[in-house]
């Protein structure tokens, strides 16, 4: 069953679409109706809108008068302004810091006002130093000198080889060696060539 509010929208709807009859013109007729309906509602939808909005800038004559920028231009000059203000904290940040401080620091002349345990002179100590020098170069010649003379300083040279002896069939073998060596004829010279 349907109620009396239902009844009467079928009612509505029927008499909207008379006249069109039955099948396609039907649909037509009622489709008609709808999107008249949706502009209705659009258009009331719009006029609600307009009148929420109430926010009407008021723009001085100095940005009146100031020349269009696109949107790049804008951006860079803001980004720049930015950077620009920022540079300017930074700076006066400093400024107030350094401004606070007070410490100032007493230096010594060099860092030889202190008075040292033991006293040199750099003409002295350059001196020792040299003569150390001329002395390890000498024993170093000396050592080089006899090396080439065999002479041997047993307080100088202090190594000695802990040398095993090798085994009896080693020894063996050597000696074998040796005396096929021995046997055999001496290498004839090479021929000179003479061409």
């Amino acid at each position: 069953m349907l109620n009396e509010t239902s009844l009467a929208i079928a009612d509505r709807l029927t008499a909207e679409t008379t006249g069109a009859g039955q099948g396609f013109g039907a649909f037509l007729a009622r489709q008609q109706v709808v999107e008249k309906r949706q502009r209705e509602k659009a258009f009331l939808n719009q006029r609600e809108m307009e009148d929420e909005c109430t926010f009407a800038p008021q723009i001085n004559d100095v940005s009146r008068m100031a020349p269009a920028r696109s949107c790049a231009e804008r951006s860079h000059g803001d980004a720049q302004q930015r950077q620009h203000r920022i540079d300017q904290i930074a700076h006066h940040t400093l400024r107030c810091e350094m401004e606070q401080l007070q410490f100032k620091p007493q230096l010594r002349k060099s860092q030889y006002d202190v008075d040292p345990k033991v006293k040199w002179n750099s003409e002295t100590y350059l001196q020792s130093l040299k003569a150390k020098q001329e002395e390890k170069r000498k024993q170093y010649e000396a050592a080089k000198e006899a090396a080439l003379h065999g002479k041997i300083d047993p307080e100088v040279h202090t190594f000695k080889p802990n040398i095993r002896p090798a085994p009896q069939f080693v020894t063996q073998i050597a000696s074998a060696l040796r005396q096929a060596r021995a046997m055999q004829p001496p290498e004839p010279p090479p021929k000179l060539d003479w061409r």
